[in-house]
């Protein structure tokens, strides 16, 4: 018997649609991963990086999504995010780009506090804020945020990265007892790139339903080894925390 575990890597730079039906009262999108990709001199403007997954429900979006930001000197600033949807659309090429959102000082945590697509809106304000990680900083790209600035730091926009690339793809182990037990499934995996190519973190972004299998494919993504993402050419080329999606597809065959 042939066991085949397919991976597949798409890149998470904005947010991604099908549409089903979503639990009634439930909050379907969630904060997967909040990074600050750059901070400004002389203003100090900070520029995040959002990945959004799916929370409740199996709606994808888009979504219309209200979010505050609680910064370092404790203000609240809410801020909208059009067109979210929490499904990978398309596969890493190369080259891509990434949304930021801009803010007067750097971020403690990002919190939804509703999420609205064509069936309604969804409260989310009982779901945990994301915290941005106390490492965040330290990984940062400086830029210009005068009045010339390339980067857009008046408003959320696109700035033009080369994407990360596998060094070694490590292939996830099929669990023995998934296959004693006939068990198959997709897992995907959100997995945070350091600028200098070792793996920040990994999560489960959506489930395969089996624990095992979700755990293998939690190892093989730490265990595999990255050429780090970094800006275009017309932004420096400095290397630059990315965030990918690795699909982990377990499949029993004959």
């Amino acid at each position: 018997m042939k066991h085949f575990v397919f991976v597949l890597c798409f890149l998470v730079a904005s947010t991604f649609v099908t549409i089903q039906e979503a639990l009634a009262d439930s909050c379907p999108v969630r904060i997967a991963y909040a990074g600050l990709v750059g901070l400004g001199t002389p203003h100090g403007t900070a520029e995040y990086q959002l990945v959004f997954a799916p929370d409740q429900g199996y709606d994808t979006g888009p979504f219309t999504v209200n979010l505050t930001a609680t910064t370092s000197d404790g203000s609240r600033v809410d801020f909208v995010v059009e067109g979210v949807s929490t499904k990978a659309s398309g596969k890493a090429s190369g080259t891509g780009d990434v949304r930021v959102y801009p803010f007067d000082a750097e971020a403690r945590s990002f919190q939804i506090d509703s999420a609205r697509d064509w069936k309604g809106l969804s409260t989310c304000t009982a779901d945990a804020a994301y915290t941005v990680g106390n490492d965040s900083a330290s990984a940062h790209v400086s830029f210009d945020d005068g009045p010339h600035s390339v980067w857009p730091v008046k408003s959320a926009g696109k700035i033009e990265i080369v994407d990360a690339d596998f060094v070694n793809k490590q292939q996830p182990e099929y669990p023995l007892v998934a296959k004693t037990g006939k068990i198959e499934g997709d897992a995907t995996v959100l997995i945070v790139i350091n600028p200098d190519g070792s793996v920040a973190e990994a999560s489960i972004y959506e489930s395969s339903g089996s624990d095992v299998l979700d755990q293998a494919s939690l190892n093989a993504a730490r265990e595999s080894t990255f050429t780090p993402a970094h800006l275009s050419r017309a932004l420096g080329s400095a290397a630059i925390t990315s965030a990918y999606l690795i699909v982990y597809t377990f499949n029993l065959m004959n």
